[in-house]
């Protein structure tokens, strides 16, 4: 599992963690769970460290799903977004 940074057409950026999953010769891979859209630095790195800090408690509990509580996820949108 790693967390990708995407930059889209819009300028934004997303932020996914993202599970390879090598199938005979081919990789696949699957959104195990989306961020959130930054479109600033700031907020790129604060999504990035959520979402490593994700990873790190999936792979301590054995677990292939990210259960994070989007209310807390909206309130650190929120916070973040009245920061700047």
């Amino acid at each position: 599992m790693f967390v990708r940074v995407k930059k889209k057409n819009n300028g934004k950026v997303a932020i996914q963690v993202v599970d390879s999953v090598r199938k005979g010769n081919q990789v696949q891979q699957k959104i195990v769970r989306h961020f959130g859209m930054a479109t600033t630095e700031e907020e790129v790195a604060e999504y990035k460290r959520i979402a490593e800090a994700s990873i790190l408690r999936l792979k301590r509990e054995g677990d292939r799903e990210i259960s994070f509580p989007l209310k807390r996820l909206k309130r650190f949108t929120k916070a973040l977004s009245s920061r700047l």
